[in-house]
């Protein structure tokens, strides 16, 4: 497994402080599980499909958001999962 690693160094078996470098700090944390949650959004034009779903006190806005999660076990990193959200929603 330590011969399979992404360009920035995250492998299985690698420290927590060692991922924690790379990562920074979580979004949140629960056991032995970190998380990361990253989200970018956009104000939807009135011509964009979605707009009247999305509008809100005058402004329209969708989101989309991917995130990580992390299985430590005594510290050393056991798995780790990637979602990557394609679409914006509301």
């Amino acid at each position: 497994p330590e011969q399979l690693r992404t360009k920035s160094g995250i492998h299985i078996g690698m420290s927590l402080s060692e991922f924690k470098s790379i990562m920074g700090e979580p979004s949140g944390s629960k056991g032995d599980l970190l998380f990361y949650v990253f989200c970018d959004e956009k104000e939807l034009k009135p011509d964009d499909p979605g707009y009247s779903q999305c509008l809100v006190n005058g402004k329209s806005v969708a989101s989309r958001c991917s995130g990580i999660t992390a299985r430590f076990i005594n510290s050393k990193l056991q798995w780790i999962e990637i979602g990557v959200a394609a679409d914006y929603v509301c």
